[in-house]
């Protein structure tokens, strides 16, 4: 390994939502694929292999530390981070390749990613459209981004900010994208696009590279065995959703509702169980509707869980390429998205194909052979 190209991989944390486990793949999968890979994170909570955090408090001075948390409490997405410049230095020599994923979550200072990205090839893996606007994931029905933001309307949507610098911030933005060098991938069409409207010709390169499903994870299992793991009754009718929460803006509770309800309407089974994969509350469900939870588990047990359902519903009100409907397809578990962003793009009939994570490694392999040897 010693003479393996090196490739840092840089997310909000080791252990998180979709983003974080997209990034967590890729990581491993680039460390089974020949280079020596790892994954700098701005907060480490478990024990995957070759990950570091980033050593934002250990170069931190008081006077840094005051900046940070004033600029913070005004509402300025961009603070001083000082462990930021030393991400290179976490690999075992320079990187080949930078690969970014998010960058919110106050860890990383946008300030110096001009300098990171002319220094070393950079990637940037877009899985949200934080890049675009003045704070916010999403917009959901909001084009304020395309006119620089100010006067937000929705300061709470995630990641909030408790004043609105949303012009300024957009601003920053902008002018950091145009004076970094970028190779965006952004893991749909729908986000794609918006990158393309709002930054065109100041990328360094643009392309769609879905996030990628580990296929030995997610395959047909046993469902007999799969529902005896949960408790569920043989012969039920398994509807299942992957639910966030009622104060996630970007889910759709009465939406979700809805369509349990429609599904359940045109099923004649009289045993009926919506089963929840996560740790959330479900919207209210008739009496006669039996809910069981798995709480937080392992992707393993997900797996399990998919494979216990008849039908799986993935309802929002904007996604960028939401991986529940796709490892769902994978387990071979009829899936329906509404038209939420990128989610229309989940839905596949060769789903192996398209966002197996063989495949997706090997493209992007490919593109960080092109840049690393580009003169």
């Amino acid at each position: 390994m010693n003479d393996a190209p090196v490739c840092i991989h840089v997310s909000t944390s080791d252990i998180g939502g979709g983003a974080e486990q997209a990034a967590r793949s890729l990581h491993d999968a680039m460390n089974n694929s020949g280079w020596n890979s790892t994954l700098a994170v701005g907060w480490r909570y478990g024990d995957v292999e070759r990950c570091a955090q980033i050593p934002n408090e250990q170069y931190s001075t008081l006077l840094s530390r005051l900046n940070r948390k004033w600029r913070v409490s005004q509402g300025h997405e961009i603070a001083p981070y000082p462990g930021t410049i030393h991400i290179p230095k976490l690999s075992p020599r320079p990187p080949d390749v930078m690969n970014l994923h998010n960058l919110h979550g106050n860890y990383f200072d946008l300030n110096m990613l001009p300098y990171l990205s002319k220094k070393y090839p950079t990637v940037l893996t877009v899985n949200d459209g934080w890049f675009l606007g003045g704070h916010c994931a999403h917009g959901i029905d909001c084009d304020r981004w395309l006119i620089g933001c100010g006067s937000c309307p929705h300061l709470d949507y995630m990641p909030a900010i408790p004043r609105d610098k949303t012009a300024q911030n957009w601003a920053a933005k902008r002018r950091i994208v145009k004076e970094s060098s970028l190779h965006v991938i952004a893991v749909s069409q729908w986000m794609a696009q918006r990158f393309e409207r709002a930054f065109g010709s100041s990328l360094a390169s643009l392309q769609v590279i879905p996030n990628g499903i580990d296929e030995k994870m997610f395959y047909p299992r046993d469902k007999k065995e799969a529902r005896k793991r949960f408790g569920i009754e043989q012969d039920a009718y398994v509807i299942g959703a992957n639910y966030v929460g009622i104060d996630n803006p970007y889910k759709d509770p009465r939406g979700t509702r809805e369509a349990i309800l429609q599904r359940i309407a045109e099923q004649p089974n009289e045993k009926i169980v919506i089963l929840c994969i996560g740790d959330a509350m479900m919207p209210d469900l008739p009496p006669s509707v039996a809910l069981v939870k798995t709480g937080f588990v392992a992707q393993d047990d997900v797996a399990w869980a998919l494979n216990c359902c008849d039908l799986f519903l993935h309802i929002s009100k904007v996604e960028t390429l939401p991986l529940a409907p796709i490892e769902a397809q994978m387990c071979g578990i009829p899936t329906i998205v509404n038209d939420a962003g990128g989610a229309p793009e989940t839905i596949s009939d060769t789903p192996h194909k398209d966002f197996g994570l063989n495949v997706v490694v090997k493209q992007y392999l490919e593109l960080y052979d092109r840049i690393r040897t580009k003169p």
